[in-house]
């Protein structure tokens, strides 16, 4: 994170919006630097109106600074069409280059409020372009409303920091300069320049928790508590001076735990409940997995860090499942279920994709390695375990059953029915490219292809 403004800093909001105001803002959040590639992300609101015009002016009075807006429709409503043409217009007049993106909402099981977000900020950091900074209009009374909806959810520290005013964003980074701004203040400067906006009747929906909120709860507390805007920014700040120290005190005591993509489980085992929670929360992070919600993290700590040895138990939430394995947490995709065995052919001079996000195998030609090249016309075959395979491996005296083989080299017991078998026309020729079949297996100076099994989940 970036420094806050100083009127946010102080938790004293603006009393007052134009362009001198917003670039001191800038400086703050950009350690007194100014110049550079800006894009405003604009609905036609009133708040990114302001934003918009008071960057127009500020780019004309310093030229090293670039400025372009860009206007996300959702496709939401039916007005949209028409929302775009206005803020078309309304660019031309100002002089500002306006790219219009659509992007298409699909709700799911997470509601529209947060679909359309998803999809609004995926098409504005694809469209970044290295070293420009995003700029959006959330103000003082935004981030209140933020901090309100993460203590209605039962959010911890990092929720209850509500928006942070600078963060690394696609090629660039997203700034927002009005944190220290109230919605007045940006209103009064919109009215007083004379600009048009675009009022979305979205914001009058109390089905939407931040409409309702805004609409229902923020005038009550106004009312009673005039600074409450001010007092819940202050408070977002430090919650997120106390995540900052959380964060680092989860990474030092995660790095002693942490085995490859691997977390030792007796190691979090060893340590304080909260910080079990906060090392878990952080190793998740860290591996670019969705963090769950608190009922996983509990679930992770009561029914995985501390089950029986045999035990194969399973957390799983959207993106991600988090496994044991003796004394390992694996953390990885979800695994597809897999179709009933069967063999399905393989020309080797291409690489054969597996089904379920088991990657793929590769045959590289070697002499007197890997499986005995079958004669003309032959083909291999590819499968997976339907139980009681047996194999001699390439250098053994007997015959073995793959399921100990697998067990006795410490595959993890999810893999074992996802490694593909390789047959050729005398029958089982390799497992993946772990073993080799003694009778299938290319002899001293005979053409062979070694197996290579790439792109898989972890093995051990």
């Amino acid at each position: 994170m970036t420094a806050w403004p100083a009127s946010a800093a102080s938790g004293k909001p603006e009393t007052s919006f134009d362009a001198d105001a917003l670039a001191l803002a800038l400086r703050h959040l950009r350690g007194g630097e100014l110049a550079g590639r800006y894009c405003v992300a604009w609905s036609g609101g009133v708040d990114s109106t302001a934003l918009l015009h008071a960057m127009r002016d500020l780019a004309a009075a310093h030229p090293g600074m670039g400025l372009r807006a860009v206007h996300i429709e959702h496709g939401l409503h039916a007005d949209a069409p028409r929302w775009a043409r206005h803020c078309e217009a309304m660019a031309a007049r100002l002089g500002v280059a306006l790219d219009v993106l659509a992007v298409q909402v699909a709700a799911g099981g997470r509601g529209i409020e947060a679909a359309a977000r998803e999809a609004r900020y995926a098409a504005l950091a694809s469209g970044l372009a290295p070293g420009e900074h995003l700029l959006t209009a959330h103000h003082l009374d935004d981030q209140a409303e933020s901090v309100l909806l993460q203590l209605l959810r039962g959010a911890g520290p990092r929720g209850l920091a509500g928006m942070p005013a600078a963060r690394t964003f696609g090629a660039g980074s997203h700034l927002r300069p009005l944190l220290g701004f109230g919605r007045d203040a940006l209103q009064t400067y919109a009215r007083s320049a004379g600009l048009a906006w675009l009022d979305d009747p979205a914001n009058d929906d109390d089905r939407f928790a931040r409409s309702y909120l805004r609409r229902r709860v923020m005038p009550v507390l106004h009312a009673r508590w005039p600074a409450a805007s001010r007092s819940l920014a202050r408070a977002a700040r430090q919650q997120a001076a106390a995540d900052a120290l959380i964060e680092r005190a989860a990474a030092q005591a995660a790095e002693p735990l942490t085995e490859g993509e691997c977390l030792r489980a007796d190691g979090l085992a060893g340590l304080a409940v909260p910080l079990q929670r906060a090392v878990l929360r952080h190793w998740i992070r860290s591996r670019g997995f969705p963090v769950p919600d608190s009922a996983r993290i509990e679930a992770i700590l009561d029914d995985v860090l501390h089950c029986r040895a045999d035990a194969a138990p399973l957390v799983s939430w959207p993106g991600a499942e988090l496994r044991r394995y003796r004394r390992r947490l694996y953390l990885l995709a979800p695994l597809a279920p897999l179709a009933a065995p069967r063999h399905a052919a393989w020309r080797t001079d291409r690489p054969f994709e597996l089904p379920a996000g088991l990657g793929s195998l590769r045959a590289v030609p070697a002499t007197g390695a890997g499986i005995r090249v079958p004669g003309t016309g032959a083909v291999l075959r590819v499968c997976f375990r339907a139980g009681g395979e047996r194999i001699r491996p390439l250098g053994a005296a007997h015959r073995r059953t793959l399921k100990n083989m697998l067990q006795e080299a410490g595959v993890v017991p999810w893999m074992r029915e996802r490694v593909p078998l390789v047959y050729a026309p005398g029958g089982l020729a390799a497992v993946a490219d772990l073993w080799y079949e003694h009778g299938n297996a290319a002899q001293p100076g005979e053409p062979g292809l070694r197996i290579e099994w790439r792109d898989h989940p972890p093995l051990y």
